[in-house]
């Protein structure tokens, strides 16, 4: 028997030099795209011809539906990373190859096609006027910007993460921070992140639910229910909120306030909101339709004779071994700071108790030691290592940590350095992936 995902393509997944798996808030990204690109200044090249294409068709030809299709399998591979323990070793690498061929555009994108095609259908108003201001100058730019935000040098991650620090410390030029919060309120891009951000969690959350050994699967309507509960948090959409303004002043950057404004102005018409709208809802119904079946092919994957294939980075091999014999499993691996002086966090979990404080200033000791070398040779001159403890929450996690700091003297030499108001290694708990870590 051969499932329709038994043979799961390979996906590509980001990773630095230690082999540790790096990526951003990629959903709050991705539905912040929807609201708004970089402008790349080439409004000498004329959009291209497209009248021959069906509206539907050419509404997710001119849109960015497709590059947020390729950020759904990193992803659900970053929400997966939590619960690696949780799953039966066994089972853990059909697991991951049965998530990426899941979430694979290839499989993906004829759900988000259709759906555009039956929303364009029931609105053809709303989306001929749409079309025509995706075939403006500015709307072709913002395609064009699109495909490319996230390539070369001015999109690296530093750049995101110094953002958020911006928007969280309220240090955010005014002028563009209060039109970019009006552009996200007009795209409605903080309540479409957390929505398509469930969406995407619930398929790993299901995986998840059958592979715990020793645990009854729950009843996939009542995992529904407990990630619903867990986005309706207060504290969940206060901890993205930063993340997806951010999302979206990185992406505005070269946006004049003139263009800004054009945008909020076409965001905020029927027309925009129904445009925002259906993006939202076709990513939402790619990834619904492309795991409905979920569970069982999985079942298939995992009695199959066939190889399993390679996904890119395999999680197990974020697990690293210290001198004394422990071993902590890196989580997050961010680069900050300006260009003079970068910064590296990394985020691991410990299995110490946290209320330990001398037994995990001990292990950070040993994790520093583990990889000074490597973050000298990526030229970092201040580092953040955050112990994490066991995580709450399927989707929507939160974690309690404790943070260490060090920075790089004019000798050379590392030492210790305090972590804004906070002495080094205080106890605090946190949304775990919706901020720096």
């Amino acid at each position: 028997m051969t499932a329709l995902s038994s043979r799961p393509r390979a996906t590509t997944i980001r990773a630095n030099r230690l082999g540790i798996f790096l990526s951003p808030l990629a959903v709050a990204l991705a539905i912040s795209a929807v609201a708004c690109g970089p402008s790349t200044k080439r409004l000498d090249v004329p959009a291209p011809a497209l009248v021959t294409l069906a509206p539907g068709e050419e509404l997710f030809d001119l849109s960015p539906a497709r590059t947020h299709i390729r950020r759904l399998a990193p992803q659900g591979l970053r929400l997966l990373a939590p619960h690696w323990s949780r799953v039966r070793e066994s089972d853990r690498k059909t697991l991951q190859a049965t998530l990426t061929s899941t979430l694979a555009d290839g499989r993906l994108t004829p759900f988000v096609r259709a759906h555009i095609r039956e929303a364009v259908d029931a609105r053809p108003d709303l989306a001929a006027a749409s079309l025509e201001w995706l075939r403006s100058p500015v709307g072709y730019e913002v395609k064009f910007a699109e495909a490319t935000a996230w390539t070369g040098e001015k999109a690296s991650d530093s750049a995101f993460y110094a953002s958020v620090a911006a928007v969280k410390d309220n240090r955010a030029p005014e002028i563009r921070l209060d039109r970019v919060r009006a552009l996200a309120t007009a795209t409605g891009a903080l309540p479409k992140t957390l929505d398509l951000t469930a969406s995407v969690g619930t398929v790993v959350a299901r995986l998840v639910n059958v592979t715990r050994p020793g645990e009854k699967a729950m009843p996939v309507k009542a995992l529904d229910a407990i990630v619903d509960r867990e986005k309706q948090k207060p504290e969940v959409a206060a901890a993205y909120d930063p993340v997806v303004v951010a999302a979206l002043m990185v992406r505005c950057r070269d946006l004049d306030l003139q263009q800004l404004d054009s945008y909020i102005a076409f965001a905020s018409t029927e027309a925009g909101r129904w445009y925002h709208d259906t993006i939202a809802a076709a990513l939402i119904a790619g990834v619904d339709g492309a795991s409905m079946d979920i569970e069982g092919i999985f079942e298939v994957n995992a009695h199959s004779n066939a190889p399993v294939p390679e996904v890119g980075v395999n999680l197990d091999s974020l697990l690293v071994s210290l001198p004394s014999g422990r071993e902590v499993r890196f989580l997050t691996f961010a680069q900050g700071g300006p260009k003079t002086e970068p910064a590296i966090v990394l985020r691991y979990e410990t299995s110490l108790p946290l209320t330990n404080t001398a037994a995990v200033s001990r292990e950070a000791g040993e994790v520093w030691d583990r990889v000074r070398s490597q973050l000298e040779s990526e030229g970092a001159q201040a580092a953040v290592l955050q112990a994490t403890g066991s995580v709450e929450g399927w989707v929507f996690p939160f974690a309690s940590s404790r943070k260490f700091a060090w920075r790089r003297a004019e000798g050379g030499e590392w030492i210790a350095a305090d972590i804004g108001r906070r002495p080094p290694g205080t106890m605090q708990r946190e949304m775990l992936w919706s901020v720096p870590p």
